[in-house]
């Protein structure tokens, strides 16, 4: 199916339908990935176009003693947050796949 052009890759054991449009296909894989974490700082920013700013790394947020995955792609960067600080003000964006992402609520 990917020889075909059906199936793109995203990341070591996850492939999308080529016609499937993702807005954020880095975040998805992200979330995929660490269904324990949230994305943060400058990327949960970015996703809510709060500000001109393009990270390079996909900014995750923690529980502090997690240990986060090993991925090829795309480039995270982990920080670790205590109770409250960890749960406070998180959502689940309008998505195709609303149940994968979590994040700051943007206001």
């Amino acid at each position: 199916m990917r020889e075909a052009g059906i199936l793109e890759k995203l990341s070591r054991g996850l492939y999308r339908l080529t016609d499937l449009k993702l807005g954020n296909p880095d975040l998805v894989v992200v979330a995929l990935k660490m269904p324990q974490g949230d994305i943060c700082l400058i990327s949960a920013l970015a996703f809510h176009e709060l500000t001109t700013q393009i990270p390079h790394q996909v900014y995750v947020a923690l529980p502090r003693g997690a240990e986060p995955p090993r991925l090829d792609y795309p480039p995270i960067r982990v920080f670790w947050f205590a109770g409250q600080a960890f749960v406070e003000g998180i959502k689940k964006p309008r998505s195709p796949f609303p149940h994968l992402i979590r994040l700051p609520n943007g206001r």
